[in-house]
């Protein structure tokens, strides 16, 4: 892995923290990451994810990085 990923990486890491353990704006977790503005922390958040961070933020789970969709699960009786 080269530096430039390993710092990326590292970055949606602490993102992926910090929406589990603060309210915090969206934004305002960018700029703490060290993103340069919101359009950069979208961009990089959805290359490991697949989806935005807002998105990511709706469907979390308590599980930081996993995510889990409660539209699809069927309760069997």
């Amino acid at each position: 892995m080269s530096t430039e990923a390993m710092i990326n990486y590292k970055r949606y890491v602490q993102a992926l923290h910090l929406m589990h353990q603060s309210n915090d704006s969206l934004t305002g977790i960018g700029y703490e990451c060290m993103y340069y503005d919101q359009a950069h922390f979208i961009r990089e958040f959805k290359g490991f994810t697949g989806i935005t961070p807002g998105q990511y933020r709706q469907q979390k789970s308590r599980l930081a990085g996993h995510l889990y969709n409660y539209n699809n699960v069927r309760y069997v009786q």
